[in-house]
């Protein structure tokens, strides 16, 4: 098959499962196009069956006569094992023998692994009369469709391996308290004034059982299910829209938030409880709350993370089905000038309230998940979570002050905290040149998650990209994008900087960030197998994301940054990663950028001890400063219960911060502050004292950060560093701070040490 019929089937296999959401049509529909298009005499696709540990039949496409395909196969020997247990294709030609096949009279194979991370999920056989058929080409075409089909497949296989129904436990209720202050955990920095509304919660899960008096007559249950399916119809309009408008507006890797709820929607397991429980005389209500619950509380029972990790998925389809059984789903109302309380709040529902320009959003919580995180900061709207139940006594139509810089919410603010907001804001919006007050240039970059930050970054004259977070795509996917979907994320993300520096950090997957398959057991994951030594522990992910960022990067300024490394050994390692999918990228004349700069976050004490030789070896360094200050102090900074331990004006974390400076000798030019710390008013002048001109910061903070450098001068700076440095106790500093006037004493979480009545 030549480069050109290659192309054009593998954009038919992906408008294929565009357009079908349900499994087994789709796998029927796939090998039907590969026998057609490839001329296989036999296609045959397997899923592998957890409890009996086998390889399954569920779709398959032949024009060969003779015996039936095989409804099972071993994965434990030949060429399907080989394929299936290291997740690489396997045809004839290859020095491994067959083993067993669907077909043993076809010696011509090609057998494309179906893998979602680490997750095993199957395999796509093709088989033909002639030996030596199938070509390399193919193959290497066919493995990034293994990659897509395999999401796919995880999304709705999640239904089939379910253990027996299990009743779910009710939630404990919470006490509502009167606040005028509530704190709370930041899911989104920013800061927003607005009326109180209530978003109307249409179910909760631990909603009681209410039965139905008498059973339905036949007549009533006709009805029943018509409004059950105008209702599942509704829904499947709104997640198309949704999914649409998230990638038209984030990128792609957002959309498969709404793609996983649409492939839900479809599934027989899910739509099809709530018909049969319909039809057994259960309200569509109690239909759709009775089949939630049941998958909320098996889901969460399981000990595999793919499967507990989709109950806030089957929640929020839950919730929206509701909605339109309640006829909720007419014109989208105006959030403007509102802030937002909910009991919970769901991915959807925070892209539905952003497009009707609500200002703010505060939830009830116990911590912040992935998808709200991202999308929150993404879209530039301030999130706060907060475990004080005194939010959902609110009145409609209360002056809020949101601060999520702060960690605040202030119920019906004075006009001195208003008048200090505004005082603010008119100061960020405030336009100022990239130098100090006595002309030295600083540099202030963007750290960026996914394509909407790169817009805003470009917006507000960013001098680059410091820092793209790549493990953002797989933590809102929860798994590893194959090397063509990497590379058309990076893409797009390197052409909103045209000749300025662009830094895509290499996957920085476990601690507080784990992906489904990457180190689940870990008791603590923080000092287990993440950032560098992740990627060195799994090459083939590793080269699978090198080539993706060298292709992207093939007419940029291109930097490549390794994270959490602990010695020179790791960075190189990490060049010769880097050197090798170079000159596979040269030898398979695929364009690509041949010289990027090599670059070394410093976020470990060890990292620290050696910053001479690391700094020697790395084309240029940045101080991470979330991380530094957690693993220096020993706070875990995901922890609320720690939140007054974690001080980024901590002392010892100053003089580390010099020590870093000292070390890199003439270096110093190189090296930037990355995290919430650089945008700091407190720590700004003393990164600028101590010798640092880089900054990397989320894009919504670089207007502040603009204006504050415009007022500092060098001589300033180095004055306040030398003090600072001088301090010994944490109170002495926050005296000499308060003293100053440096203005709010932000942590490098973003939470701000705000005294308590």
């Amino acid at each position: 098959m030549d480069a050109e019929r290659l192309r054009a089937l593998l954009t038919d296999l992906w408008d294929l499962f565009e357009r079908v959401y349900n499994l087994d049509e789709s796998l029927q529909g796939l090998v039907d196009l590969l026998g057609e298009r490839v001329g296989a005499d036999l296609v045959t696709a397997y899923l592998f069956h957890e409890r009996g540990r086998e390889l399954r039949l569920h779709a398959a496409r032949g024009s060969v006569p003779g015996d039936s395909v095989p409804a099972r196969l071993p994965p434990k020997e030949g060429a399907v094992a080989e394929a299936f247990s290291r997740h690489t294709t396997v045809c004839d030609a290859d020095d491994v023998s067959a083993g067993p096949l669907p077909r043993e009279d076809l010696p011509g194979f090609l057998i494309v692994p179906l893998q979602r991370g680490r997750v095993k999920l199957g395999v796509l056989i093709m088989q033909h009369s002639t030996e030596g058929f199938f070509t390399a080409d193919l193959a290497r075409g066919l493995r990034s469709l293994g990659s897509h089909l395999a999401s796919t497949v995880d999304s709705v296989t999640a239904f089939t391996e379910l253990p027996e129904e299990r009743q779910p436990a009710p939630a404990a209720e919470q006490e509502e308290t009167e606040a005028t202050l509530v704190y709370g955990r930041i899911a989104a920095p920013g800061t927003a004034v607005g009326r109180a509304v209530l978003l109307d919660q249409v179910w909760s899960p631990d909603e009681p059982e209410t039965g139905d008096a008498e059973a339905p007559s036949e007549e009533s249950r006709e009805e029943a299910g018509s409004r059950l399916d105008a209702a599942l119809a509704a829904s499947e309009q709104q997640l198309e829209r949704l999914r649409r408008d998230a990638e038209e507006r984030l990128s792609e890797v957002a959309s498969v938030i709404f793609t996983s709820h649409l492939l839900m929607l479809h599934d027989e397991h899910f739509s099809g409880r709530m018909r049969s429980c319909v039809a057994e005389g259960r309200s569509p209500r109690r239909a759709v709350i009775d089949t939630v619950n049941h998958y909320v509380e098996v889901f969460s029972s399981m000990e595999e993370a793919r499967f507990g990790e989709k109950v806030q998925d089957v929640q929020d389809l839950g919730h929206r089905i509701l909605a339109n059984l309640e006829h909720r789903d007419g014109e989208p109302a105006d959030y403007n000038g509102q802030i937002v309380i909910a009991r919970n709040i769901f991915p959807s529902e925070l892209m539905m309230l952003a497009a009707q320009a609500v200002e703010g959003v505060v939830f009830l919580g116990n911590g912040v998940t992935a998808h709200i995180a991202i999308l929150a900061q993404s879209l530039g709207l301030p999130v706060l979570i907060t475990g004080d139940p005194a939010i959902l006594s609110v009145q409609a139509g209360t002056l809020l002050y949101l601060d999520a810089d702060r960690g605040v919410l202030h119920i019906a603010p004075s006009q001195e905290v208003l008048g200090e907001k505004h005082r603010e804001v008119a100061a960020a919006e405030k336009s100022a040149p990239l130098q100090t007050k006595c002309g030295a240039r600083v540099y202030v970059m963007a750290n960026v998650n996914i394509m909407r930050d790169a817009n805003t970054a470009r917006e507000h004259a960013a001098d680059g990209i410091g820092l793209y977070r790549s493990e953002f795509p797989f933590i809102i996917r929860n798994d590893f994008p194959s090397e063509d979907e990497q590379y058309q994320i990076y893409r797009k993300i390197v052409q909103q900087m045209p000749d300025r520096e662009v830094v895509l950090r290499t996957a920085d997957i476990g601690g507080d960030k784990l992906v489904d398959g990457s180190s689940p057991q870990e008791q603590n994951p923080f000092l287990g197998v993440r950032g560098i030594r992740f990627s060195l522990a799994n090459r083939n992910l590793f080269r699978d994301q090198l080539r993706a960022m060298l292709r992207a990067g093939h007419d940029a300024d291109l930097h490549i940054m390794f994270p959490m490394v602990s010695s020179v050994d790791e960075i190189e390692m990490g060049r010769e990663e880097v050197e090798r999918c170079i000159a596979d990228l040269s030898r398979e004349s695929i364009r690509h950028n041949a010289s990027p700069k090599i670059g070394t976050m410093v976020e470990l004490p060890s990292a620290v001890e050696a910053i001479g030789d690391i700094a020697a070896t790395s084309d240029f360094l940045s101080i991470g400063s979330n991380d530094l200050v957690m693993y220096l102090l020993a706070v875990d900074r995901t922890n609320e219960h720690l939140s007054d331990l974690y001080r980024d004006y901590h002392p010892a974390v100053l003089k580390v911060h010099k020590r870093i400076v000292d070390g890199i000798g003439d270096r110093l030019d190189h090296l930037s502050v990355c995290g919430d710390s650089a945008a700091s008013p407190v720590m700004l002048p003393f990164y600028l004292g101590i010798g640092i001109r880089r900054f990397s910061v989320a894009p919504s903070r670089i207007p502040g950060l603009r204006h504050r450098i415009g007022n500092l001068t060098i001589e300033d700076a180095q004055r306040i560093s030398g003090e600072m440095l001088g301090i010994r106790s944490i109170r002495d500093m926050e005296e000499y701070l308060e003293l100053a006037d440096a203005g709010s004493l932000t942590d490098a979480a973003g939470v701000a040490t705000v005294r308590r009545p």
